[in-house]
C-alpha cells in the first residue's frame, strides 16, 4: 500500500503598499460632510458642557508656624544656612519644632474631630446643598431636591445609612475634596486653599479654619 503526499502549491503575490495620496484625498473629500458634522457636534457638546458646569473659585492663605519663645527668627536662619554650616562640619540644628508643628496642624485640619467641632454646623449647608452662586446678587442658590429654603429643612431622598441631613462623616468627605494643604519645605510656610462656587464662602471658610487652628 503506497501513500501519496499531497502537493502543496504556494502562490506568491506581490502587494503594492504604496499609498495613493490622490485616492486618499478623494475619500476624505467625499466624506467631508460627515467629518464636518461629527466635529461640529463634538464642539457644540463641549461648549454646552463647559457652560453647564458651575464656576469654581479658590481662596488661599499662607500660614507660618509660631516659634517657641520667640525663636522663630533663629529657626529661619537655621533653615537658611543649615546646608552651608553642614559643609563646615557644624550642626546648628534647626526648625524641627516648627516642622512638626506644621505637620500637626495639617493633620488636625484634615481630621474628622476638628471638622465636627469647629466647622460642621457652620458650613454643612453651603457645602452639601448649594447648586450655584449668582454673582450679580451675591446669593447662593440651593438645590431644591436637597434643601427647602422656605421651610429651612433638608429634603434629600437618601437611603440608609445616609441621613436626610448629611452626617458629619459624609460632610467631612465632601470637605476634604475641596480642601488643599501643602507645605513649602524651604520656607516652612503652609498653604491652605478652599474651593467653592462662591468666592465669598471660600474666603470665609479659610478664615474659619485659621481661627480654629
Amino acid at each position: 500500500m503506497s501513500m501519496e503526499s499531497p502537493e502543496v502549491v504556494q502562490n506568491t503575490e506581490a502587494f503594492d503598499d504604496e499609498i495613493d495620496l490622490k485616492e486618499l484625498f478623494l475619500v476624505l473629500w467625499n466624506g467631508k460632510l460627515v467629518i464636518t458634522l461629527i466635529t461640529g457636534f463634538a464642539a457644540v457638546c463641549a461648549v454646552l458642557f463647559a457652560l453647564w458646569l458651575p464656576n469654581i473659585y479658590e481662596s488661599k492663605a499662607l500660614l507660618a508656624p509660631k516659634g517657641e519663645s520667640g525663636a522663630g527668627g533663629l529657626a529661619g536662619l537655621a533653615r537658611q544656612y543649615g546646608g552651608l554650616a553642614s559643609l563646615a562640619g557644624i550642626n546648628i540644628g534647626g526648625g524641627g519644632g516648627e516642622s512638626s508643628k506644621s505637620m500637626m496642624a495639617q493633620q488636625k485640619i484634615q481630621s474628622l474631630d476638628f471638622f465636627t467641632r469647629h466647622l460642621y454646623e457652620k458650613i454643612v449647608l453651603d457645602l452639601m446643598a448649594v447648586d450655584h452662586w449668582e454673582a450679580a446678587s451675591d446669593a447662593l442658590v440651593y438645590d431644591p431636591d436637597v434643601y427647602d429654603v422656605k421651610s429651612r429643612a433638608w429634603v434629600r431622598d437618601v437611603s440608609y445609612p445616609q441621613q436626610i441631613k448629611p452626617s458629619a462623616q459624609e460632610a467631612h468627605k465632601a470637605f476634604l475634596e475641596v480642601l488643599s494643604l501643602s507645605e513649602n519645605e524651604e520656607t516652612g510656610l503652609v498653604s491652605i486653599a478652599i474651593k467653592h462656587q462662591s468666592p465669598v464662602v471660600a474666603q470665609a471658610w479659610v478664615a474659619l479654619i485659621i481661627e480654629a487652628v
